[in-house]
């Protein structure tokens, strides 16, 4: 609850307010079973955590980015129709400053429990190519949805993989 209220202030600077952000119950289920839910053409981008030994994954919709990138540079707040299988120079930027900003509000919504760091983030486009995990790898998949004015809802995820503890 804590990150869903820090999340708001990541959206501000493109959507110049701050949206309502309703968190779902995390699952815990197949990296296969995650990705059958999800369109092939999203936005990825893995970033290692290495005070919990895992990988984290921020997902956000195609869809999405493209009402973030049209908001971010004076266009209204509204979702663009096209069909298109990778983002332009402008929408990779709108994705690096968003998931900076999430990634930023995740650090601080935990720093009373532990410290957090995120490091080595990249970036992928299409499912097929993700290699977050191994298919048959169990995820904790939290996802978040996002209510704008005058449009309708849509959603990010935040996906890390189970940890395990160190061997001893």
């Amino acid at each position: 609850e804590r990150f869903r209220r820090l999340a708001r202030s990541a959206f501000l600077p493109f959507l110049r307010t701050q949206p309502r952000i309703v968190a779902s119950p995390p699952e815990v289920k197949s990296f296969d079973a995650y990705c059958g839910e999800l369109e092939n053409f999203v936005s990825l981008t893995t970033a290692r955590m290495d005070e919990l030994r895992g990988s984290h994954l921020t997902v956000l919709r195609a869809d999405f980015v493209s009402l973030l990138t049209n908001a971010y540079y004076g266009g209204d707040i509204a979702y663009l129709k096209t069909e298109r299988t990778e983002f332009t120079a402008s929408e990779y930027r709108v994705i690096h400053l968003c998931t900076k900003g999430l990634h930023g509000a995740l650090e601080d919504a935990l720093e009373d429990l532990f410290k957090i760091s995120f490091s080595r983030p990249t970036h992928e486009d299409n499912l097929q190519f993700a290699t977050f995990v191994e298919t048959d790898e169990q995820v904790v998949c939290c996802s978040f949805s996002v209510q704008l004015p005058e449009v309708e809802p849509t959603t990010f995820a935040l996906v890390c993989n189970r940890t395990r503890p160190p061997p001893i």
